[in-house]
């Protein structure tokens, strides 16, 4: 089966935009995550269930200083 050039850009250019929307899917996912987390804090913070802010930023720090994005 032989492609011509046309064809093989639309397709290229229909990957190219799946993998952006993935892409992004992704990252506001991952953002959701991290606000979730940093709101638990906060909240753990007010109940006294920490007595140190900064630990929870350090925790929260250290959990995703090297995560993958």
């Amino acid at each position: 089966m032989v492609f011509d050039t046309t064809y093989i850009w639309k397709e290229v250019n229909r990957m190219e935009v799946a993998v952006k929307k993935i892409y992004a899917e992704t990252l506001e996912q991952q953002q959701i995550e991290v606000r979730k987390s940093v709101m638990d804090g906060l909240r753990q913070a007010r109940e006294g269930k920490t007595k140190d802010f900064n630990a929870v930023c350090d925790r929260l720090e250290k959990k995703y200083t090297n995560a993958k994005v």
